[in-house]
């Protein structure tokens, strides 16, 4: 997230962003907190998937020695918003990708990011429209998916992750889409947003409406906390950080290789990242 004096007034008609911004002490501050932030995550983690929303400049964060040599990427930009996946090289390289916007009339700007992979992986990344019930997000995503899933996908290799500007989804509530039920793993709410002239520390956020979900959850959604001020103001982003972990079956190579070793295979876990908000 970068900062500049000369550009905070502008965003007084949005009171998270400004609210946010205007304690940064040095231009780009927080957005260099936020590289930070994303690498601390990797390191600790080795996260299969990171979806970002908003991103501020991409190069910045696709030049990062771990993800320069780790991961590959992907890239939407619609109006002046950016949403960014990248994923471990091992899932594989993209075979086919749609790039489009959520957003209509005067909403546009909100992308999202649809990548299969030579390893058979369906990765979404979004930024939904508001005030769009559960009902209606999960039609318009399962209408963007429609043409994959028309051709045989594992099940345990479609995440979705992003910012859907709904707290609605859970276990009891998961992610319907038309031919799978997709969990972000927790029974309660993960207030991940947002800061504000209300909540100026993570314990005050209001809401949810980040997410992972998968098929087979195997750790729920959870929050990997910012880091703060001394008053307990997040200084990398508006929004939190949350990650979940699935497990998904093995690569067909793999599970054969495995097979005729051992006469099965393993599953491997996966580790989904829908990381906070960030702006230039």
């Amino acid at each position: 997230m970068g900062i500049f004096g000369g550009n905070v007034d502008d965003l007084k008609s949005r009171p998270s962003e400004y609210n946010f911004i205007k304690r940064a002490k040095a231009p780009y501050e927080f957005w260099t907190n936020v590289l930070q932030h994303i690498h601390n995550f990797i390191m600790l983690a080795n996260p299969s998937v990171i979806g970002m929303q908003e991103v501020g400049k991409v190069t910045d964060v696709t030049d990062m020695p771990i993800i320069r040599s780790d991961y590959n990427h992907h890239v939407n930009v619609q109006g002046p918003a950016t949403v960014l996946t990248v994923w471990r090289k091992d899932l594989g390289e993209i075979v086919a990708e749609d790039s489009s916007d959520l957003g209509v009339g005067s909403d546009v700007g909100r992308p999202i990011s649809i990548v299969f992979t030579s390893k058979g992986y369906l990765l979404v990344n979004l930024h939904s429209p508001h005030r769009l019930s559960s009902a209606d997000q999960q039609a318009m995503i399962s209408a963007k998916l429609a043409p994959f899933l028309a051709h045989e996908v594992d099940k345990t290799k479609i995440f979705v992750m992003g910012d859907f500007n709904n707290k609605g989804f859970s276990n009891t509530t998961p992610l319907v889409l038309s031919t799978v039920t997709l969990t972000p793993g927790n029974e309660r709410e993960i207030r991940s947003c947002c800061f504000g002239s209300r909540a100026n520390k993570l314990c005050d956020y209001h809401r949810g409406g980040d997410f992972c979900f998968g098929l087979r959850n195997r750790h729920p959604l959870t929050i990997f906390p910012s880091p703060t001020d001394l008053f307990g103001g997040s200084v990398a982003s508006d929004h939190e950080m949350v990650w979940a972990s699935y497990i998904s079956n093995p690569d067909v190579l793999a599970a054969k290789a495995s097979a005729a070793k051992a006469g099965g295979a393993k599953k491997h876990g996966r580790k989904l990242k829908r990381t906070m908000k960030k702006r230039r």
